[in-house]
């Protein structure tokens, strides 16, 4: 039996120097293979990956099997091993020994080795340009130049004998790629190339199969993949994660009726195409219209993965950087395109037994059959702490926020947990996904450790999710990596909803408020209930004593419900009049501290909205004091016996006209355009902490030279209270200019008086460092104009005013306060109508 008739029949392992030495046979790619890809600029991670592993077995002197190569071995006078899989990996290592040799001064062995006569024996069909640029490579290599310090491609590219045309070429394009990235990695090995050819236990090999009996090259490439495509990153995925399940054993009740799989491995590969698969097909298009659902596969596994590999309580091996490793598997949670190989997956040593039965596991629950349809099997009762369809399609679009990793991983421990042959209770798990909603729901994740950290809580936690309310009811039951007062809350809450089913329909209702979104902390804190947990931790109450908690409880909820929408402050109490600001202002000062200046309370902004006020605070005492205090304005609102739950709008109208105070909120009150003014991102004041008072408005983040936007108040409440709705002919009706950084200040104009051809105009404003109001009369004129002189007999009758003037081309009068300075405006009026 020759060599050939022994690759038919059983494989052999080759190296690809054996190829062609021992078998004597040349390689082609066929007509019917893509081009190379391997060496495409978006494959880089996959390339990388591959070239590093072939690297360190190099450098030890370690053999390493890169699995099946199969094709068909064609009968012409040059015999030729045809690839239907495994061109990838052949055109890499073809690549390889190129440049290995050019760098090791061996070009004469690997020319008679690699090349006939000037040409290559290495050859691709699928375009002639790329068996060219081989050819080219045999016949011209040995004139280039390996320098360490520049990409190599470029040695090729200046050559006299490099075609333009060939950049043209997605193979050609490719290989110089792999070149470059050759280059990378093995630019400073010495003495390689030998140990790539040499016979005696080769350092690289495959298994070649000659699958010559099956018939033609593209009926049997067909035959392999009905598709008449590769192999898709899914199939590739599954052979090679199958292979790591090794001989775990089946659960008993794993068993398939007629079937008689004792390995998790067959029970995998059966399941994978039938139940599983039929399941994937109903949701095929969820990723991208393509009537295929292997990106829906790769996308379910690699969240699992990405979960798992958070969870992994190891000591990182060297080199190894945790969270960077999960930046990648997350791809940025966005759904982005691209899969990642097998290999990147391997070096995480996360696909281990424990991995494998979760898998399995949690594809059997999720899939269920009803004669011959398919469909996903839901068993949570409440959809808002946990969507599991929602989820799944989320899971296979790879477009998960932190937050929802860890929901979905919540999810799967639970219904993975315990025998498969033991029904999930839907209760239990209602309670654990309500409990997990709000502790990940009200924590910040601002980078990949606080992930990870939650991650390893959850899975301590699920320890005891069966009995998840029993857990935290015991206070010596400690929890970690979430918020204090969420825990708290939580506590207190779990309490409550054993007490009764009243109370748990009360407090479901109040989280599942949109805005709220689980944390009701200020509820039980205005009702009286969490200082009663502070005296109480029990909450052992008399059935009074629980009657009048749970009234006061639904009064505030009720309360809460009619200020607060789903988006923030319902638009009925916002809008333009601001009558939630203006209401709560008469209460006191809730303003929020934003560096060196402080916020009116945003809707939606993490750190300064509304949420954070409700919350609570549990830093220091002195933060706990103060946002108490700022949490104690809305109670003070609620309170009011005013507040009219019919008539919410014209209640708060009443509190609002009946506000008799004269500290810095009083103009804030009474007029509602001070807020209006304000940004609408942060709306934001800056606190003067000499006078104690609010001095300006801002329209932008920060205030400064050159900054955009901003009022100074005192002229803004001068403006509003006595030019606004007025007239002053000669002048038409006043407006304020938002004065852009120090050096432009914030200005009223009387405009668009016309004596003659001139355009009058007086401005007011106030100066904060002389604490005195500026009136200033001047002729406008064109941007490249010069300034024109006021006529003599104007400068007179001003003069007589008090008007003062350094030159003809305005004149200026500083006034001490508001009024005086609207009695100089009257009078000014007057005179210039005399002029008219």
């Amino acid at each position: 039996m020759n060599s050939i008739d022994e690759i038919t029949e059983n494989g052999k392992q080759v190296s690809l120097y054996q190829i062609f030495s021992d078998l004597n046979l040349d390689v082609r790619i066929p007509i019917i293979q893509r081009d190379y890809a391997q060496g495409r600029t978006s494959a880089s991670e996959i390339r990388e990956e591959f070239l590093k592993t072939l690297y360190k077995h190099i450098e030890s002197n370690t053999c390493i099997d890169l699995d099946f190569v199969y094709g068909t071995i064609s009968s012409t006078s040059n015999q030729a091993f045809i690839p239907l899989d495994g061109q990838q990996r052949l055109t890499t290592l073809f690549l390889l020994h190129f440049y290995m040799a050019l760098k090791d001064n061996k070009w004469e062995h690997f020319k008679i080795s690699f090349g006939r006569i000037n040409a290559s024996r290495f050859r691709y069909e699928t375009r002639a340009s790329a068996s060219e640029f081989c050819d080219a490579l045999i016949k011209n290599g040995n004139q280039l130049v390996v320098n360490p310090c520049s990409k190599f491609s470029e040695a090729i590219t200046d050559q006299y004998w490099y075609f333009d045309s060939w950049k043209r070429d997605p193979t050609i394009r490719a290989m110089l790629v792999m070149l470059d990235s050759i280059h990378e990695i093995f630019n400073g090995s010495i003495n390689k190339y030998e140990k790539l050819v040499q016979i005696e236990n080769p350092l690289i090999t495959f298994q070649m199969l000659n699958l010559r009996h099956l018939g033609l090259t593209e009926e049997l490439y067909i035959k392999m993949n009905s598709r008449g495509k590769p192999l898709t990153a899914f199939e590739s995925f599954k052979a090679k994660f199958e292979k790591t399940f090794g001989a775990i054993p089946l659960e008993p009740e794993l068993s398939i009726s007629a079937k008689n799989y004792k390995t998790l491995k067959e029970y995998f590969s059966h399941k994978v195409d039938t139940d599983w698969a039929d399941l994937f097909w109903e949701f095929r298009n969820s990723t991208s219209p393509d009537n295929d659902f292997d990106d829906e596969l790769m996308n379910f596994f690699r969240v699992l993965i990405t979960n798992h590999y958070a969870a992994l309580e190891r000591p990182l091996k060297t080199g190894e950087d945790q969270q960077q490793n999960i930046l990648v598997l997350r791809g940025n949670g966005d759904g982005a395109k691209g899969h990642l190989s097998f290999l990147f997956y391997e070096k995480l040593n996360c696909l281990d037994s424990e991995f494998a039965n979760l898998t399995v596991k949690l594809l059997d629950r999720i899939v269920k059959k009803t004669g011959d349809a398919t469909e996903l099997q839901k068993y949570n009762p409440q959809p808002y702490y946990y969507n599991e369809e929602a989820f799944f399609i989320s899971v296979m679009k790879n477009e998960l926020s932190y937050v929802k990793l860890l929901r979905f991983y919540a999810y799967v421990l639970f219904i993975t947990n315990g025998p498969s042959s033991e029904p999930v209770d839907s209760e239990k798990l209602e309670r654990w996904l309500r409990v997990i909603f709000n502790l990940s729901e009200n924590q910040y994740y601002d980078n990949v450790k606080d992930y990870i950290d939650a991650v390893l809580e959850i899975k301590r936690l699920s320890e005891f999710s069966e009995q998840i309310y029993d857990f935290l009811t015991d206070e010596a039951n400690g929890i970690n990596r979430f918020t204090r007062l969420q825990i708290q809350e939580e506590r207190i809450k779990a309490k409550l909803i054993l007490k009764d089913t009243a109370w748990k329909s009360a407090i479901y209702e109040a989280e599942q408020h949109s805005y709220f979104a689980g944390q009701i902390g200020f509820l039980l804190k205005f009702s009286g209930i969490e200082d009663e947990y502070t005296k109480n931790p029990e909450l052992r109450w008399t059935d009074s004593e629980n009657s009048g908690f749970f009234g006061s409880f639904l009064e505030y909820k009720t309360k809460a419900f009619l200020v607060f929408g789903p988006d923030g402050i319902v638009p009925s109490i916002e809008a333009d009049n601001f009558l939630w600001h203006r209401a709560l202002l008469t209460k006191g000062d809730y303003l929020l501290n934003v560096g060196k200046y402080w916020s009116f309370v945003v809707n939606s902004h993490r750190d300064y909205s509304w949420k954070r006020i409700l919350r609570g605070s549990d830093r220091t005492e002195k933060d706990k004091d103060e946002a108490e205090k700022q949490r104690g304005v809305i109670k003070k609102l609620f309170d009011d016996t005013r507040f009219d739950k019919s008539h919410i709008e014209t209640s708060f109208q009443t509190i609002i006209d009946t506000f008799g105070d004269s500290d810095w909120r009083s103009n804030f009150v009474r007029y509602p355009e001070m807020i209006g003014f304000l940004d609408n991102s942060l709306r934001l004041v800056h606190w003067n902490e000499q006078t104690n008072e609010i001095d300006y408005l801002l329209k932008q983040k920060q205030l400064g030279p050159s900054r955009g936007g901003y009022a100074q108040v005192d002229t803004f409440v001068f403006y509003l209270k006595h030019l606004k709705d007025n007239s002053f002919p000669p002048f038409s009706r006043p407006a304020i200019y938002s004065g852009k950084g120090f050096d432009e200040p914030s200005t009223i104009y009387l405009d668009q008086c016309f004596i003659g051809k001139d355009h009058y105009v007086l401005d007011v404003r106030y100066d904060v460092d002389k604490k005195k109001w500026d009136l200033r009369l001047f002729i406008r004129t064109e941007e490249n104009e010069s300034a024109k002189c006021l006529p003599d007999r104007f400068i007179g009758e001003l003069n007589l005013l008090g008007y003062q003037s350094s030159d003809k081309a305005k004149v200026w009068l500083d006034c001490e306060n508001d009024q005086v300075v609207l009695d100089k405006i009257k009078v000014t009026c007057k005179v210039m109508l005399t002029f008219v």
